[in-house]
């Protein structure tokens, strides 16, 4: 009796170190959003740069949105919009797009963004 007993302990044990150790290696990685689902979010963000410009008369701008996933599991947007109306803007009307640009909500939160006038 006392041999099923230690065996069922040991068992027991063993059971709840694994389970602790999966969990541990879960909570070390960030919860990423996943592929689709970051591209609809890239794609909604666009859609809203494009009003910005728009009431800008930047309308026909090119948009490039692309992303970074660093090791650590933070995301990094990269938002390049081309137009040469913008490289005769002047300082303060390129910081006022900028301003507006970077009110824009990105729908993950822990996002990094950087806009780019090329």
């Amino acid at each position: 009796m006392n041999r099923k007993r230690i065996l069922s302990l040991v068992i027991v044990i063993c059971m709840i170190l694994a389970g602790k150790s999966t969990g541990f290696s879960q909570e070390r990685k960030p919860a990423l959003p996943d592929k689709e689902m970051l591209k609809e979010y890239k794609d909604d963000y666009r859609e809203e740069i494009r009003k910005v410009l728009e009431k800008h008369l930047l309308s026909d701008s090119g948009v490039s949105v692309t992303h970074v996933i660093q090791e650590n599991g933070s995301i990094e947007v990269t938002v390049q919009i081309h137009h040469k109306r913008i490289e005769k803007m002047n300082a303060s009307e390129r910081q006022n797009l900028q301003r507006e640009l970077k009110q824009i909500p990105f729908e993950e939160k822990s996002v990094h963004i950087v806009h780019e006038f090329l």
